[in-house]
């Protein structure tokens, strides 16, 4: 099937406030909420390394020290902050009453822990933390399935106007869904419901036609989910953090670079340069100011109708004629140092512990931590 492209235009900013105003202001709130709050995180730790194996899904696990850096980012905004890293262990303390006897009033989880395959594994945890009275600073059980799936997702933002490649979904049972990309469009190919660029290797950029076709039935194989054809974007790759505080607002867009090339061009991040962090950021909105507007107001739509809380991320290529596309987004993104999440707070002069400052902050202003 395919989703089709949409017309890309200029999109105003959906408040007068600036973002930095805004960010701080969410910063201000969460910091007068640390005193009486508590913050769980529940992650997945890598149990071995080596990138030899595009398949494997630890890319998207964290380290110790990563999973010390989201701990101790929480704690260095003033919150009371405990790491756990087996699912079961939290479900049984939380069945315990754990959280209601702790001693602070507000008790709040953030969960990037996602065991399993399959979209549905975003689930449990959110939904065990929300049964059992705690608030989510990562989205619900719905919104994290429903964002980790890029196609749904890719529909969904293409109804509410956000420009996307075109994109054709091949399942592993059913074969394409609906047409196959014509013969020779230039098309990279990735997993549906991964993201880290699991999957994602130096062959998933090719020609479509009758030798490469198969491609997307051995990656679906492996996978054992439905693959993505996007039409490949030659040009500059920027990520955006989305923030809401009653209404999304986007940061301006964080640039992409390898070995210190600022535009990728034909370039992108695969499996063996994410699993090592080898890339760069760098300030996309000094260079392009007005595209830098654009994909703020795309970025900021599609995190509406997604219905995402928090923080999220919109990925973004911008080909040479300044044609915007997005084409990934993240639920539950990386808040590590090496974050473009990160990297866009220190752009406007704040702190690493503001990032988490401001995650609780914002679900308070949207009424998260409301009776």
């Amino acid at each position: 099937m395919t989703f089709g492209a949409c017309t890309t235009g200029h999109t105003a900013p959906i408040a007068e406030r600036s973002a930095l105003d805004r960010v701080r202001a969410l910063v201000e709130r969460g910091r007068g909420l640390a005193a009486d709050t508590a913050v769980f995180v529940l992650a997945n730790l890598k149990d071995h390394t080596g990138e030899d194996d595009v398949t494997d899904v630890q890319t998207e696990y964290l380290s110790e020290a990563e999973l010390d850096q989201l701990v101790s980012g929480f704690r260095g905004a003033g919150f009371y902050c405990d790491p756990f890293t087996e699912e079961a262990a939290f479900c049984r303390w939380a069945a315990a009453d754990g959280g209601a006897r702790f001693p602070l009033s507000r008790r709040a989880v953030y969960t990037i822990a996602q065991p399993g395959r399959g979209a549905s594994r975003h689930a449990p945890l959110a939904g065990v933390a929300q049964l059992f009275g705690f608030t989510l600073l990562s989205p619900p059980a719905y919104e994290a399935c429903l964002s980790a799936h890029k196609g749904h997702a890719t529909v969904l933002m293409q109804a509410a106007g956000v420009p996307t490649p075109d994109t054709w979904s091949y399942h592993p049972k059913l074969g394409w869904i609906g047409l196959a990309p014509p013969d020779g469009a230039d098309v990279i190919l990735k997993p549906c419901l991964e993201s880290a660029s699991i999957g994602v290797d130096a062959r998933a950029r090719f020609r479509f036609g009758d030798a490469t076709r198969h491609r997307a039935a051995e990656l679906a194989e492996a996978l054992g989910q439905p693959v993505l054809a996007q039409a490949f974007v030659p040009g500059w790759e920027v990520e955006v953090a989305v923030l809401n505080d009653g209404t999304a607002f986007a940061l301006d867009p964080v640039g992409i670079s390898v070995a210190g090339v600022e535009r990728l061009g034909d370039g992108f991040l695969d499996y063996p340069t994410v699993y090592r962090d080898g890339y760069g950021f760098f300030d996309f909105a000094a260079r392009e100011p007005q595209l830098a507007a654009e994909v703020r107001g795309h970025a900021a739509r599609a995190a509406t109708v997604l219905g995402l809380q928090g923080i999220s991320r919109f990925d973004f290529r911008i080909d040479a004629e300044g044609r915007v596309f997005a084409f990934d987004m993240a639920g539950k993104p990386h808040l590590t140092r090496h974050s473009s999440v990160a990297f866009g707070f220190a752009t406007l002069g704040l702190d690493y512990s503001d990032v988490f400052a401001a995650l609780v902050g914002g679900v308070d202003a949207a009424g998260g931590f409301a009776a």
